[in-house]
């Protein structure tokens, strides 16, 4: 495969990702699997780049106003959703779910929010921090913690926060998340097998890909962004559904 398509499979990744708030692995890792690279690999590729585009997307978010990182709800929630997501970690190394009985947990879920979300398209919602708190917690039952964003982009949604500042709040809290994880993994982690030049791509990818998605973002309509998320829910959850029947892992779609 050509280095012009992996950068082109990056680029859309880190688009989309930034844009949406999820699918980053989702676009990225099947590129990467035809190209012939192990797994090994495309985790520890798959991580950096995820990292480096939430940072860059939340500071462009930023920048372009949707989102108020500064201070204030938006700023809180990202903490709080970072934090749950530090204890859904420790649930699952101390606390292990059994997977094989919840394997339909995560794309149904999704499927249902991304559904929810498009039928409410047009229907007033208002802001519920018991919303926000279930939803929240609902992510701690993903029993291998790779439904956080999709997750968390349709409960927010569906609990009153518009789509851009759900889009900025997401993109946050996962760089809080997974950052230190990143770099403790770099450090300690005996699977950590980095491609120096697709690590290269990836984090030169966030820069351009990021800003682009972030002044879409703040140009697009709340119903037209609101669509395009519900419709990314809907197709991830049921890809994942699929994959899952078949007996393979959704993980690389959420």
């Amino acid at each position: 495969m050509s280095i012009f398509l992996i950068v082109l499979a990056v680029f859309s990744s880190t688009f989309v990702s930034s844009g949406l708030g999820m699918g980053y692995p989702a676009f990225l890792s099947p590129v990467l699997l035809l190209a012939g690279y192990e797994p090994a690999v495309i985790v520890s590729v798959l991580m950096a780049g995820q990292v480096s585009t939430d940072i860059v997307a939340a500071c462009f978010h930023q920048r372009e106003g949707n989102v108020d990182l500064r201070g204030g709800r938006d700023l809180r929630l990202g903490i709080f959703l970072s934090g749950l997501g530090y204890v859904g970690m420790a649930a699952v190394l101390f606390c292990p779910l059994n997977i094989s009985q919840m394997k339909y947990y995560t794309p149904v879920l999704v499927l249902l929010f991304g559904s929810l979300v498009l039928f409410t398209i047009k229907k007033p919602m208002f802001f519920s921090a018991f919303g926000v708190l279930l939803a929240s917690l609902l992510t701690l039952f993903d029993p291998n913690k790779g439904g956080f964003s999709p997750l968390l982009v349709g409960g927010l949604l569906l609990v009153g926060i518009n789509s851009k500042s759900v889009v900025g709040i997401v993109v946050f809290s996962r760089a809080l998340l997974y950052l230190p994880y990143l770099l403790a993994w770099a450090v300690f982690g005996k699977t950590w097998s980095p491609d120096a030049r697709l690590i290269l791509i990836v984090v030169l990818c966030s820069l351009p890909a990021s800003v682009l998605a972030s002044k879409l973002v703040r140009r697009a309509d709340e119903l037209r962004l609101r669509f395009w998320i519900g419709v990314l829910l809907t197709v991830l959850g049921a890809a994942a559904w699929m994959l899952v029947k078949k007996g393979l892992p959704a993980l690389p779609l959420l």
